[in-house]
């Protein structure tokens, strides 16, 4: 693997019968269709996807990067920051580019974890 994407579901409602149904919102919509142009522009391309099967991160998941296939580990869902990084860890070391979608805080805690050292700059933006 080269290259890893991590990326939080998009804005969703505050609501729903359970957590795991919340759906995004009118704002997350428009987050998720930027982030596709985004990555259309800069020609990122995830061979591999692996995302939480909350409805938000689905939802994220087909506006971001539709008509391609995706994993939905059972246990994204609750996964810790330790719990991702042991799933990436198994990924077929093939992929050239692999996109995690799932929810905070694990998602920014991986990234700080993962991001170790770098520009203070960086890691300070990272941090907020």
């Amino acid at each position: 693997m080269k290259r890893l994407y991590l990326l939080r579901h998009a804005e969703a409602h505050s609501t729903a019968q359970d957590d795991k149904s919340r759906t995004l919102n009118g704002n997350g919509q428009q987050q998720a269709n930027a982030l596709n142009s985004i990555m259309r522009e800069r020609n990122y391309s995830p061979d591999h996807v692996a995302c939480s099967d909350a409805v938000r991160t689905q939802e994220t998941l087909a506006l971001v990067w539709p008509d391609h296939g995706a994993d939905f580990p059972p246990d994204f869902y609750n996964a810790s920051p330790g719990d991702l990084l042991s799933h990436i860890q198994n990924f077929d070391s093939q992929k050239r580019e692999v996109l995690i979608v799932g929810h905070n805080p694990s998602i920014h805690q991986l990234a700080f974890l993962l991001a170790g050292k770098g520009a203070d700059t960086d890691l300070q933006s990272l941090a907020t």
